[in-house]
Order: C-alpha cells, then structure tokens, then sequence
C-alpha cells in the first residue's frame, strides 16, 4: 500500500498530456452502455492546454451527470472544474454552457475532489490545500448567499490555509454542511470542520466549529481521505495512518475515526408543564420551541401546556422546532 499522490504535486498520469475529463457507464453485466456518449464513454476538454481531471461524479434528480474535479491552465492555481451532461451522455449547456471553472481565490489550490447534492439541487464542492466550500445554483452559477461569494473558508488554529487539505463532504439532513480532510502541520491528523446553510462556520459543532483528531501518536501522519455519514447522522472520517510526509514509504494502516453529528432532537413529552419547564426539556432534548397557541381547558391548568406537535418520541434534526397549546383556564 502506498499514499495516493497528491495531485498538486506535479505528478501526473504516464502518457503526453493535456488529460481530460473521462466518463464511462455500464450496463448491470458490466458491458459498456452503447447509449451513452460514443460507444459508452464521454472525453470532455476544458480547452486551453489545461489538464483536467475528474474525481467524483454524482447524478442529480433528472438523471442528470455531474463529474468535478480540476483544471490547470497554465499559468495559473488549480481551479474546480464542473460539468454536467444530459442522462445520454451529451453536454447539457443550460448548465453554465455545459462547464465551469472556478477558482476560490489567488493562490489556493481548488481541486474539486468531492460532490455532493443538497435537496435544493444546489452542488457543494469541495478540496484543496485548504478547507473551502463553493456552492453552486442548480443552473451552475455560484450561490452568492453562500459564504461570501460562493465560498466559504476557515483556517484552524497555527495553521496557514496551506496547512489543512479537504477531501470529503457531507450534509446533514438538517442542511448543514460538514467537510472533512487533514491537518498537514505540525503533524498530519484526521480534520473536520462543519458550517451552516448560509456557509458560516457552526461554532455549536465542537465549541469552535472544528475539531481535529490524532488517530496515532504523535509520530505517526492521519490523513484522511472520504467522509460519509450515516442514518444516525454521525460522521465517519476514514483514511490512513502512517509514517508522515506525502512520499513515505510506509508501512500505513487503514484509519477510520466517527464523530456525534447532529445530536437529533428527540422530542419530550411536554403536556402539563409551564411554558418554562417546557423550554428546559427541549433544550435538553436539542429541540426548540416553536409556535404557542393559548386555548381554553377545563382539564388543563391555566399556564401549562394542553398539546404539543410533533408528538413525544418522534426523530428530528437538531434544533427542530416543537409547537405547543397552552392553557387559559377555565373559559367563564
């Protein structure tokens, strides 16, 4: 086993260049499907002598391709690179004339290297020699009430941009968005940040919004490669522990740290409590308040809660909202 190359480092495929994006679809037998691109495959140039190099793909709600990665043009930093083709395989040009390239700022290494899509169809991105998110519209322009222009970006405590490198994505099923990669100084360790809808940093995920593990000792390198979370909503970082630096020899173990996501809110029971008391189990419960309505009740002490919705022991994201009836007394 050895570290997979980061594609920053000069290194590329054996063969003369420029490389392209390359796409492939199967049939279940595992042939080439004949009805998709030419004889099954897709090449897709960026132009300019770039090189370009897809590294996730993902399939929007109309069966609509989505392949990310990076382009090089020459000259310039490493900048994502999008392209969407219609299900037969075609460049779709409603979506910013079929590709897009995008940079986060001078001097930052944006390669694109995972995908996903929100409920929204809006697409997060993510990778680089930093931890930048870019989202993008469903039409593939940049979503500017995101972050700021599109972008958002933190930097952790003693490092430079240069000194974290993001390699996963994931959302939560409330929204939110965590990314999930390494550390690369001092030491190399397992990363994770997490931000909100609106691409601010979500101090409420580890007190700071961060949170950074040491998988080995203290002599030992964590990269991390893919993130997933599961049903429960928790986070699954998984990569390799080992001999640090990009071009250790090894020996290297498979690494795989899970993280609590979004505490769910587990909804209490709230029926004859005080507005207050009910507050309290929510807030325990990592529920909200939501709407108060007041009725009349000859059963129910004026002040205390007649009804709720949802009901007590229902699932919800984190934060979910809980309405409640409270009681007006006795109608005279």
């Amino acid at each position: 086993m050895v570290r997979t190359p980061l594609p920053w480092t000069g290194l590329r495929p054996l063969g003369p260049g420029p490389h392209d994006f390359a796409l492939a679809r199967y049939n279940p037998d595992g042939s080439l499907d004949s009805s998709f691109g030419t004889n099954g495959k897709v090449v897709t140039a960026f132009g300019g002598g770039a090189d370009d190099f897809a590294l996730d793909v993902e399939i929007d709600g109309n069966g609509r391709i989505v392949a990310a990665g990076w382009t090089s043009p020459p000259g310039r930093d490493l900048d994502y690179a999008l392209a969407r083709y219609s299900p037969d395989g075609n460049i779709d040009p409603s979506f910013g004339g079929g590709t897009i390239v995008v940079g986060s700022a001078p001097g930052i290494v944006d390669i694109g290297a995972d995908l996903e899509l929100q409920r929204d169809g809006k697409l997060v991105l993510v990778g680089g020699l930093d931890f930048t998110v870019a989202r993008f519209n469903a039409a593939g322009s940049l979503d500017g009430g995101f972050g700021s222009g599109g972008f958002a970006r933190t930097e952790f405590a003693g490092l430079s941009a240069a000194g974290v490198q993001a390699w996963g994505v994931g959302i939560q099923r409330d929204g939110k968005i965590v990314v999930g990669g390494s550390t690369l100084g001092p030491s190399e360790d397992f990363a994770l940040a997490r931000f909100t809808t609106r691409g601010t940093l979500d101090a409420s995920f580890s007190g700071d919004g961060q949170a950074v593990t040491d998988v080995g000792d203290a002599s030992v390198g964590d990269v991390a490669y893919a993130l997933a979370l599961d049903s429960r909503g928790r986070l699954l970082l998984a990569g390799l522990s080992g001999p640090p630096g990009p071009v250790a020899e090894g020996p290297y173990d498979f690494a795989v740290a899970r993280y609590v996501g979004a505490l769910p809110c587990a909804v209490p029971k709230l029926k004859a409590t005080t507005l207050r008391t009910a507050r309290g189990r929510l807030a325990k419960a990592h529920c909200t308040l939501g709407r108060v309505k007041r009725a009349y009740s000859r059963k129910v002490k004026k002040g205390r809660v007649i009804s709720q919705t949802p009901r007590p022991g229902t699932q919800l994201p984190e934060r979910s909202k809980v309405s409640v009836i409270v009681s007006r007394g006795h109608k005279r």
